[in-house]
């Protein structure tokens, strides 16, 4: 017969400290996942407006050439500087 020491086997308290260990790692891994998504959905509703801010002030600019203040016509179509080398307004 065997005695009470030889036998081998998991206790239920062992398997309730792993499943509580599991736990804890699902709900760090989907936490993260959360804080991801809100971020990309702020990141992605920024993006989106500064491309509509970016193409009001395109459209406005282009508006302007086409109604010349002075009488004189205006054209950005000989503009052949660079923007990166013009002087900031």
């Amino acid at each position: 017969m065997k005695t009470r020491s030889e036998e081998t086997g998991v206790t239920l308290i062992e398997t309730m400290l792993a499943i509580l260990v599991a736990i804890i790692g699902v709900l760090a891994i989907c936490s993260t996942i959360f804080v991801a998504t809100v971020n990309t959905k702020k990141q992605g509703t920024e993006t989106t407006r500064a491309a509509i801010y970016a193409q009001d002030k395109v459209e406005k600019l282009l508006s302007l050439a086409a109604v010349p203040a002075s009488g004189t016509t205006a054209s950005f179509g000989n503009c052949t500087q660079a923007s990166s080398t013009q002087q900031a307004s």
